[in-house]
């Protein structure tokens, strides 16, 4: 496999070139779907024209508002001001210290100029304190302490009523229940009522509490792709401003379209660098050939193209079309790949329609299952048939699911059977065009220049016959090889046809084609010879130009010998000069290259082992394998394998092939024996006994 290091700097430079250039054209017909006319309004403007929004955006004023109503809803909790209450107990503490006093010195009336009176207390009052008995003074002075205690954890907001009135309440519930009498219950009522202030503080974490959680109850006002935001003739609110704003859509509007913009890029760049990265770890042979490489983002870019200019009805977008073309000129695999992360960029182009995304990654997918092996053009259109039917289906109950609206989704599912028939249009429309412009050969192109009826294949049986007949057996060992090597077992088949389709300049110089004929060499010189044998090679690369034959077909023409020595020739001039050693080889070379394919070499290979196991007069599983092994071990000596892919275990599993077809083709026949009596029989006669 080709490396870093081994790739000439010129084609490092043309991939980063073309994946330049592919990133770029990419991002442009993405942005363009983004690009919004703007205008110039202001708050109470006359709208000269009606205006949609080109996306969903959130209103930000209206929501604002929403979020102000529900927090104005939240009530305020409040809690009980702790220094208050403590001054409160403090005070009566110190109210109770003074009764105490009262009862030892018993005189009220200098007491009772040292009371407070805001306790609203009498003379009576404190004599009926005097008056009482140790136990039930000492319950007087708990109840005291207790009410006040408990009422000072009850809640008063400034001017409200209703908190004081519940206090009242409190009150006069704890004095129901004390074993009082009625002036000492009368006597803590006072002082009950005096403890009455406003000691309420907002408690404000769980005012914040509350606040939140009505906020997350608010949902944000968007405004829908297409919705009408100005209407024609209508003043602009400023509501109507800052979302035109936001969606970058007012002269004044900066920095929206570029963060968007940028986006797209980084999305773009992201997903073109994982393609290139697929390409580059598992499809070497893809991403180190420029034009296969140039092909794949080619056909990326015409997907986003025609998504985009089809982006009003996406539903009629070919969706299938890149995905087939993949399958056809590379392999399922890369299609399944590139295409799922292609998903990714036309689920930009369509706005994130879920159902257009679903139905291209179910045509990705169906593409992969059914495009498997297709014979002729028109088996794109039988395979694009049942991936639209199965679309079709999955579409209208996912449809269903999204939408009650019955009509659309039949609409929709119509628009996808056009958009898969163009699909298969597309494909097997653009396919001979790729082929051509990209000088790229599919399995349905080799199948097609395998036809006998081939104008160029026609020739060679008509012409040399022999060579035909060998080009077929190279074919079939060619096959069965590169189908063990996972190589292209069509390509190394096709290509075998037409190796040696040279030969038609000068077929009766072949021994193939010497049927009861002299040998025309027995005539000539062995350079002349040599030059007529080699020069079958190069008259094959022009008729490859002529017959405009792809460039895998002619690279398998020029390669197939290599460099290799017309050894006959060569060893006859030698035995003939009188000095051999002023032979020149190089006469007696094939020009090449070496085989730079798995295919090429195969082809190489089962050339030689054909010809030389065809000359064994009685070949035997011992003959037939120590010729093959000779074969693979003076190519692999001469250094005519350096430049291919093959490893040895590839050479190994080839040589097994190559002995296992050659032992069926060579295989024992019966004798049938001899009527003794040299009756002719005819056939009908055999047939009607």
């Amino acid at each position: 496999m080709e490396d870093k290091k081994k790739v000439p700097k010129r084609k490092w430079n043309s991939i980063v070139f073309i994946y330049i250039i592919a990133f770029f054209v990419i991002s442009i017909i993405i942005c363009t779907g983004y690009y919004s006319v703007k205008y110039n309004l202001e708050v109470g403007d006359i709208a000269k024209v009606t205006i949609k929004s080109p996306r969903d955006v959130e209103d930000k004023v209206t929501t604002e508002k929403d979020k102000e109503k529900a927090l104005q809803s939240v009530s305020k909790v409040y809690k009980v001001d702790s220094s208050i209450k403590n001054d409160q107990l403090q005070k009566v503490q110190s109210l109770i210290d003074t009764f105490d006093k009262l009862r030892i010195n018993k005189n009220s009336e200098e007491i009772l100029n040292k009371i407070d009176d805001t306790y609203d207390l009498n003379i009576d009052d404190l004599n009926n304190i005097i008056n009482l008995n140790d136990s039930d003074y000492n319950a007087f002075r708990t109840y005291l302490k207790e009410s006040v205690d408990s009422l000072s954890t009850i809640v008063v907001r400034d001017n409200n009523s209703e908190d004081i009135a519940n206090v009242r309440k409190n009150i006069s519930s704890k004095l129901s229940g004390y074993n009082l009498s009625s002036e000492i219950k009368s006597i803590i009522s006072k002082i009950d009522s005096s403890c009455i202030k406003v000691n309420a503080v907002v408690d404000e974490d769980k005012t914040k509490l509350l606040e939140e959680e009505a906020l997350k109850k608010v949902q944000s006002v968007m405004i829908k792709k297409d919705q009408t935001i100005v209407k024609e003739g209508e003043p602009v609110e400023e509501w109507q401003i800052k979302v035109l704003e936001s969606l970058g859509l007012l002269n004044s509007s900066r920095g929206n379209n570029f963060f968007i913009y940028a986006s797209i890029v980084a999305i773009v760049a992201i997903v073109t660098f994982m393609q290139g990265r697929y390409l580059f770890k598992f499809r070497k042979e893809i991403f180190y050939s420029p034009r296969k490489f140039s092909l794949i983002f080619f056909l990326i870019t015409i997907q986003i193209l025609f998504a985009r200019i089809l982006v009003i009805q996406p539903f009629l977008i070919p969706l299938g079309a890149t995905a087939i073309l993949m399958v056809l000129i590379f392999d399922r695999e890369t299609s399944l790949v590139i295409n799922c992360l292609n998903a990714i960029l036309l689920s930009v182009v369509v706005n994130f329609n879920v159902q257009i995304i679903i139905v291209f990654l179910l045509n990705i997918i169906l593409t992969f299952m059914f495009m498997k092996k297709l014979n002729v053009r028109n088996d794109i259109f039988s395979s694009a048939l049942i991936i639209s039917v199965i679309t079709i289906m999955i579409n209208i109950f996912v449809g269903n699911v999204i939408s009650s609206n019955l009509i659309e989704v039949l609409k929709n599912s119509a628009l996808l059977m056009v958009g898969g028939v163009l699909s298969a249009i597309f494909a097997a429309g653009a396919l001979p065009v790729i082929e051509n412009m990209f000088d790229i050969v599919t399995n349905i192109k080799l199948l097609e220049l395998s036809n006998p009826n081939n104008p160029l294949l026609k020739r060679l049986v008509v012409e040399a016959p022999g060579t035909y007949h060998h080009s077929l057996m190279v074919g079939n060992l060619a096959e069965v090889a590169a189908e063990e090597i996972k190589a292209n077992a069509t390509l190394a088949r096709v290509g075998a046809f037409y190796h040696d389709i040279g030969k038609i300049s000068n077929p009766i110089f072949f021994k193939e084609n010497q049927v009861n004929e002299s040998n025309p060499h027995n005539n000539l010189s062995s350079k002349i010879s040599a030059m007529i044998i080699i020069s079958h090679v190069t008259e094959g690369v022009k008729l490859s130009k002529e017959y405009a034959l792809p460039t895998a077909i002619e690279d398998i023409i020029r390669e197939h010998h290599g460099t290799d020595l017309v050894k006959y020739f060569y060893i006859t001039e030698r035995n003939n000069a009188e000095n051999p050693d002023d032979v020149d080889v190089n006469l007696f070379k094939y020009p090449g290259p070496i085989p730079k394919s798995k295919e090429s070499a195969i082809i190489m290979l089962a050339d030689g082992v054909e010809a030389s196991v065809r000359s064994i007069k009685n070949p035997t599983v011992e003959s037939i394998t120590e010729m093959v092994n000779n074969i693979f071990t003076n190519r692999l000596s001469e250094g005519q394998l350096d430049d291919c892919d093959l490893t040895l275990k590839d050479l190994n599993r080839i040589k097994e092939a190559f002995i296992k077809v050659l032992m069926s083709m060579y295989h024992q026949r019966i004798e049938y024996p001899k009527d003794k009596n040299n009756k002719e029989i005819e056939k009908s006669d055999l047939y009607r006994k």
